[in-house]
């Protein structure tokens, strides 16, 4: 009789501490990117709040501000710059989690009898004390993902060489560029060899080496207006089909 109503009393608790999990009331359709929502935050205690954690994912761009109703209740403030899923949760006394799971591990090593009751005794006692409770929401930012920034005018050409492997007729070919005063002012010819050289070309070559990533020398490169690298293709063979190519995408002396 004592084990059934000890039973009822413990399915009680149960019940009792399930009515008091955290809810998170927030917007069920998606906001815009940069507005600010409300989600009101109820199964708080005011002795809870101050010992009360919140975690959120993605954290990126999000301003997230932890506030009270002039009548009390609690609520955040939520933001996000980017489009996507968010994920919130507010909790109090997950320390206690941790700690449960601490025993557990420590009862599937085996550990000594003595020391696994002293932490279950632990455990027992500060089960009343300090339960954990826990509740969470996901709220949504309209919009698909941000276009990239369009790329800037062609403004010049960078011609980059393989130092190890010269090519006379090549050269004969770009000398001819070299020359040709109109288009030199726009071309830049430069060989790998040159990042340790002087500053300036040796900070554009590295530059240019991790753009390409590994496609073959000797490339033809773009440059935008804003400094950026626009495209790049294998080497044409001649002066002419260099130049060709790069009026083809709009770059003219």
């Amino acid at each position: 009789m004592r084990r059934a109503i000890a039973g009822c009393w413990l399915l009680l608790l149960a019940a009792i501490a399930a009515g008091q999990e955290i809810r998170l009331d927030a917007p069920t359709e998606p906001i815009q990117p940069r507005e600010y929502c409300q989600i009101l935050v109820s199964g708080l205690a005011d002795a809870e709040l101050a010992g009360a954690t919140i975690d959120w994912s993605p954290r990126e761009g999000t301003t997230l501000m932890p506030a009270r109703m002039w009548g009390g209740q609690p609520f955040l403030l939520f933001s996000a710059r980017q489009p996507g899923k968010y994920s919130i949760t507010v909790s109090v006394h997950a320390w206690r989690t941790n700690l449960d799971a601490a025993i557990d591990a420590a009862r599937r090593a085996a550990i000594d009898t003595e020391s696994l009751q002293l932490l279950t005794d632990v455990q027992r006692q500060l089960a009343g004390r300090y339960p954990p409770k826990s509740g969470s929401c996901v709220l949504e930012v309209a919009g698909g993902p941000p276009p990239p920034p369009p790329p800037g005018k062609l403004a010049r050409a960078l011609i980059l060489l393989d130092s190890a492997s010269p090519n006379e007729e090549q050269g004969l070919q770009l000398n001819l560029l070299r020359n040709d005063k109109p288009w030199s002012k726009l071309i830049e010819i430069l060989e790998t060899r040159q990042q340790d050289e002087n500053e300036q070309p040796a900070a554009l070559v590295a530059a240019a080496i991790k753009y390409l990533d590994g496609r073959p020398l000797p490339r033809l490169i773009g440059l935008g207006s804003d400094g950026a690298f626009c495209f790049d293709v294998e080497l044409p063979q001649s002066a002419e089909k260099i130049k060709a190519t790069l009026i083809e995408r709009g770059l003219k002396p």
